[in-house]
């Protein structure tokens, strides 16, 4: 007698249902979801150039660099600083070669054609689907991906936020990577700091050499670029880097961190403030490394990089509404655990987060709502529930969990 494998909790009957639909009629649905894809791309591509403020900062300081300036003297374009590191001027300079609606263009494309994708691609290996679950999953949720606020304002604003994710979500999950891993997630840390927030991932999952190469790859960027521009790094490093007002006022709206949602009730941070903030962020950091531990030992990588994510936006002084662009990832990463194993708390996670990201842009919220950071909420209850449900649920989700990143 053949002894019947056991592969786990099995989706509802529901779920299987609806793939079994969706595979039935995949060739309809590609050819509705590339259409809407299509008119998503034409929508971005025919924004009137000059709204993407950021990315003018990005091309005039490339331009800086060229034209040997100082990057940190004074604002660069509309009043805007580039508050960036001297690395990153470098890395700017190809955008101060062409016109500026040809770099918006370009730009535009590139995040809508090469980061997004990839980040899905990365994603949907490391939860272990196969090619036809990437193409399926992968035509249903780009659309609606698009759509998310937070990505709305980074293709509005010109930003590199998904180039920064794309750069770690590789890094971290690739199974075999061809280059030393830790070297992207140290380019993107070169580049903008946050990204050495994810070192953590590295270190609870047991890859201390990965963790040296990202150290190393950034200090060995900042190297390079002191030797470009020693005065730029001095600044940087000495004055420009605690310049928090170069970025903007820590209460307005946008801003959706922690010590942000803590200053939005007064006009300031007072000591109180400060205190209060010192004492959450150690929470969060707490609550993010037992959330973290568990989920790596059900075997769920992915989610574990949400959450050092959701955990670094949270402690980070100024996390801007198109920083958060981490609710893509997060979705996708619920939402197929939850079709995978059943799990509901998974699905409500998908589903609230969908609903957070959609939302009218941060900047229409007035009166007694300002006061309320919902993105700080989300990803505050996405850590909770982590750490809290982890041993309750192991058994069922390290049977239908991820294959873990080697």
């Amino acid at each position: 007698m053949h002894e019947v494998e056991d592969r786990g909790p099995r989706p509802p009957v529901w779920g299987r249902r609806l793939l079994a639909e969706l595979v039935a009629a995949r060739r309809v649905l590609v050819g509705a979801v590339v259409v809407m894809d299509v008119l998503a791309v034409l929508q971005v591509l025919t924004t009137e150039p000059g709204n993407q403020g950021d990315l003018a900062v990005y091309q005039e300081a490339g331009r800086t660099v060229l034209n040997h300036g100082l990057l940190y003297a004074d604002t660069l374009v509309n009043d805007l600083w580039f508050t960036y590191t001297p690395f990153a001027s470098l890395a700017f300079t190809p955008l101060a070669l062409v016109p500026y609606p040809v770099a918006s263009l370009l730009f535009t494309a590139l995040l809508i054609v090469a980061p997004l994708p990839l980040c899905l691609l990365t994603v949907f290996r490391a939860l272990g689907l196969d090619r036809w679950a990437w193409l399926l999953t992968g035509i249903v949720f780009a659309p609606a991906l698009l759509c998310l606020q937070p990505v709305r304002d980074t293709l509005g604003y010109g930003q590199i936020n998904m180039v920064l994710m794309a750069l770690v979500l590789v890094d971290c999950l690739a199974e075999r990577p061809w280059w030393p891993r830790g070297l992207l997630v140290g380019i993107a840390a070169a580049i903008k700091l946050t990204p050495l927030a994810f070192l953590l991932f590295f270190l609870l999952n047991r890859d201390r050499r990965a963790a040296l190469v990202a150290g190393l790859t950034f200090v060995a960027g900042a190297i390079a670029a002191y030797l470009a521009r020693p005065a730029d790094s001095m600044s940087y490093w000495t004055s420009a880097i605690f310049r928090t007002d170069h970025i903007g006022p820590l209460g307005i709206r946008i801003n959706q961190s922690l010590r942000g949602t803590i200053a939005r009730p007064g006009t300031g941070l007072t000591w109180l403030d400060s205190t209060v903030w010192l004492v959450a962020c150690i929470a969060v950091l707490v609550v993010a490394v037992l959330g973290m531990r568990r989920v790596l030992a059900q075997g769920q990588p992915a989610r574990a990089v949400v959450l050092n994510a959701f955990a670094a936006l949270l402690v980070s002084p100024i996390s801007w509404s198109h920083h958060w662009v981490w609710f893509a990832p997060a979705i996708v990463v619920h939402a197929v655990l939850g079709l995978r194993t059943g799990d509901r708390t998974m699905l409500r996670l998908a589903l609230a987060g969908a609903l957070v990201a959609m939302a009218p842009s941060i900047d229409t919220i007035t009166g007694r709502f300002l006061l309320v950071s919902p993105f700080v909420v989300y990803a505050g209850v996405t850590l909770v529930l982590a750490a809290r449900l982890g041993r309750a649920r192991d058994d069922a989700l390290s049977r239908g969990g991820e294959r873990v990143a080697g």
